[in-house]
């Protein structure tokens, strides 16, 4: 492939227990797990990514309901060599919370699709691969802190893996052994984001998704599945966060088709 090339991308996307890939595609793909999964046959913590070369065979299973981000593209050999960057094996990354940011930011690009959107993505695709780079030439230390990112990533797995009914944030805080200060300040540092807006943003997320598969399937069964009871409340948020209405966003993806 002499070309950078963007395919698909997932950041946050909720996984059920025991799913199953096992099979080549003929793009580049990269995994970032946060939860414990098997790779090849042998388990991975929460934390664990994999770069993925073209027509290489998948081979992984979750072990948990977590949530996972993926990206999907082409890459011309000499970039991928000229960074050093591992391929088709387990690296662990230093700066995980980085990468995950780059892949939201290629997600809301593809998402929104304003002017410029393919340069801006693989703009996004290059600056990715350059993190990646850098975490795993960063060598990952033991600090209290670290243990705490990695406790809290999974937490969060837990958390958003089930967005029609997740568990309650108390039930997760008692969970994490912190205090409800400690744990939305830990939450914060880690991820950005609140709990409650980390909740919304991942079912707004599914809900894009099943839209742009399923653009016929009715905009209730939607909303329910995806954790939102109230129809005019889940229009508001989702044309808040994506500049669509749920009906007028499926009407644009029927047209595309």
């Amino acid at each position: 492939m002499d070309e950078l090339r963007f395919v698909n991308a997932g950041c946050d996307v909720a996984e059920p227990k025991g799913l199953w890939f096992n099979r080549a595609i003929p793009q580049h793909a990269f995994f970032y797990f946060q939860g414990p999964a098997t790779v090849g046959g042998k388990r991975v913590d929460s934390g664990a990514c994999i770069l993925y070369t073209g027509g290489t065979a998948h081979d992984y299973v979750t072990l948990e309901g977590f949530v996972n981000s993926y990206i999907g593209f082409f890459v011309p050999d000499d970039i991928l060599n000229g960074l050093g960057i591992r391929t088709n094996r387990v690296i662990y990354p230093a700066n995980c919370s980085e990468i995950n940011d780059i892949l939201r930011e290629i997600c809301d690009e593809d998402g929104a699709r304003h002017q410029g959107y393919e340069t801006a993505i693989l703009s996004l695709i290059l600056k990715m691969l350059v993190a990646i780079a850098r975490g795993t030439g960063v060598k990952r230390d033991s600090s209290e802190f670290d243990r705490l990112r990695d406790k809290m990533t999974a937490l969060r797995g837990r958390y958003l893996a089930n967005l029609a009914e997740p568990p309650k944030i108390d039930d997760i805080i008692r969970e994490s052994g912190l205090s409800r200060t400690w744990f939305y300040r830990m939450y914060s540092s880690v991820f950005h984001v609140s709990p409650r807006e980390d909740l919304i943003w991942a079912r707004l997320k599914r809900a894009r998704d099943m839209i742009l598969e399923e653009p016929d399937r009715k905009l209730y069964d939607v909303a329910v599945e995806c954790g939102f009871t109230d129809m005019p409340h889940f229009s508001h948020i989702f044309k808040s966060r994506y500049g669509y209405t749920p009906k007028a966003y499926a009407e644009a993806v029927r047209n595309m088709g």
